[in-house]
């Protein structure tokens, strides 16, 4: 009986995770979608709870938003994107997804699309915001 040793090493770039003693001995690396860190987005560290995700999310939401920022024609992808953030990481299930996989492990295997429900898709699908 082989014994599979597995550890993962965390970078804010990459993941990788090691199988030793695999018949082929994989090394198997995930990168993160897009170079967006969610937790960077939000300025949060990976252990923040989800008290401190929402306060993070409040207060960029605050500022951030595009009825705040008229002439800012970056303004509304920008606010999405630290929406699509916040409802990743308040959510545990899809947290651990995302931490283990990136944005790819909260893709509907079916679809190809994501589980999680933005802004993005609503215009996208219907054409509203």
């Amino acid at each position: 009986m082989s014994h599979i040793l597995t550890f993962c090493i965390f970078s804010e770039s990459f993941i990788v995770l090691f199988i030793f003693n695999h018949p082929l001995n994989d090394v198997l690396c995930a990168d993160q979608p897009n170079g967006e860190d969610f937790y960077q987005l939000l300025g949060i560290t990976r252990d923040a709870d989800n008290r401190l995700i929402r306060k993070a999310f409040k207060q960029l939401a605050l500022t951030t938003h595009p009825d705040k920022n008229p002439n800012d024609p970056k303004a509304h992808d920008n606010f999405l994107k630290i929406t699509r953030a916040y409802e990743v990481l308040k959510d545990d299930e899809m947290r651990k997804k995302y931490d283990m996989y990136g944005e790819d492990g909260l893709k509907d295997e079916g679809t190809g699309r994501p589980q999680y429900h933005s802004w993005k898709y609503y215009n996208e699908d219907f054409g509203i915001y």
